[in-house]
């Protein structure tokens, strides 16, 4: 789903607003007793956004060598 900022703000917020209580968008504290499993989810939901990717180079190195990212 996208929104148009300059003319849909509202209606993005409300939809954020109405995922994060339905359960659709969950919100994690991240303590550093969880920082790598976050860091983990965060890297394979990623992952599974870039075309042409196979799962086993969903880790940040794999991803930063095959498309010379800078990070």
């Amino acid at each position: 789903m996208s929104f148009r900022i300059e003319t849909h703000e509202q209606e993005f917020i409300d939809t954020l607003k109405n995922a994060i209580k339905t359960g659709d968008i969950i919100r994690t504290q991240i303590t550093p007793n969880n920082l790598k499993q976050v860091f983990d989810k965060w890297v394979q939901m990623i992952g599974r956004k870039i075309k042409n990717v196979e799962k086993e180079h969903y880790a940040l190195q794999e991803l930063q060598k095959k498309f010379r990212l800078q990070l």
